[in-house]
């Protein structure tokens, strides 16, 4: 069997790859390098393209270095500021389509840096980087370590439009169940509290007939295809246990009637409760004179309070 013809054009860009990676790979992203049959495609699916496997993980190395080298980096008058917006919108583009665990490692470690420069490349909702950025780090996430980011953007801090909280909410929902990478095998209780953050931001912002949270739950019941009174239990748990505004339990009942009954503990298994109050304080109460003879008590309690964290995505009860 003949192996596939590769065009002079990606022979001559491997060769560049090969000697001046960080170059061929930002020149590519930046539109400077024809590649043949591959010149009207966009560089991000180019690269899935022409990337043989023994490359793959140069360009990872490469991609890596090129988006710390261009971070915080002036204006380059060769790269006009919508081209560039242009090239990094393609750069996480690609971390999202080839597997590019370093690259996408490093994205997700300094992504509180990048996303304070990538604002100043924001040139619409077709050219937004942030959001570029946001997309990719949604996909193979290893742990849990994005857990904040998500709910922050879930509740829309900083003022971020409502298309970052449905992308927080698409990273809850991909979020493994645990630190070591397990996948969630039901509907994410970290995510339900994300749409419950998102639903309670849409009404303080003045929302009052709540049709983006409305059509949020309308996606993500066709993802988790349930009966309405099972959306509710599950949303019951969680109603239960926190103060929900008026607009978003009006809301809730358009969709979930349940999810509002009251709570029947002879019925219902597995609710979800945060840690009592009130055992925190009778044993913060003992400290510090104490301490060797609650040690284990305290313990448990820490345990309660990861456990409850990890499940609720509740980061206040994280010790």
């Amino acid at each position: 069997m003949n192996a596939p013809t590769v065009s002079p054009a990606v022979e001559r860009w491997s060769a560049r790859l090969a000697a001046a990676p960080v170059q061929a790979i930002g020149d590519l992203l930046a539109g400077r390098t024809f590649l043949g049959a591959f010149a009207r495609a966009r560089p991000s699916e180019a690269l899935v393209q022409i990337l043989t496997p023994e490359q793959i993980p140069l360009a990872d190395q490469a991609m890596r270095d090129w988006l710390s080298q261009v971070i915080g980096a002036p204006a380059r008058p060769d790269l006009p500021g919508k081209r560039f917006a242009d090239a990094l919108s393609e750069a996480f583009r690609t971390v999202l389509l080839v597997p590019l665990p370093e690259s996408r490692a490093w994205c997700a470690q300094n992504q509180g840096r990048l996303r304070s420069w990538l604002r100043g490349f924001y040139f619409g909702h077709s050219r937004d980087p942030e959001a570029a950025l946001l997309v990719a780090l949604t996909q193979g996430q290893p742990d849990r370590r994005l857990l904040g980011l998500w709910l922050g953007l879930a509740r829309l801090s900083g003022g971020v439009s409502e298309d970052y909280a449905r992308l927080a909410i698409t990273g809850l929902r991909l979020m493994p169940a645990d630190d070591a990478g397990q996948t969630e095998r039901s509907v994410p209780t970290a995510m339900l509290r994300g749409v419950l953050d998102f639903g309670e931001a849409l009404a303080r912002r003045g929302d009052v007939k709540g049709k983006s949270w409305l059509a949020e739950l309308d996606y993500l019941a066709a993802v988790y295809p349930m009966s309405a009174d099972v959306w509710g239990r599950r949303f019951r748990d969680l109603v239960q246990a926190r103060n929900v505004s008026a607009p978003v339990r009006r809301w809730l009942d358009q969709r979930y009637p349940a999810a509002l009954r009251p709570y029947d503990t002879k019925q219902a298994r597995g609710f979800l409760s945060p840690p009592d109050p009130d055992e925190r304080q009778a044993l913060l109460r003992q400290l510090p004179g104490k301490l060797s003879a609650i040690r284990l008590q305290l313990e448990a309690l820490l345990d309660k309070h990861r456990q409850y964290c990890r499940a609720s995505g509740d980061s206040f009860y994280r010790p």
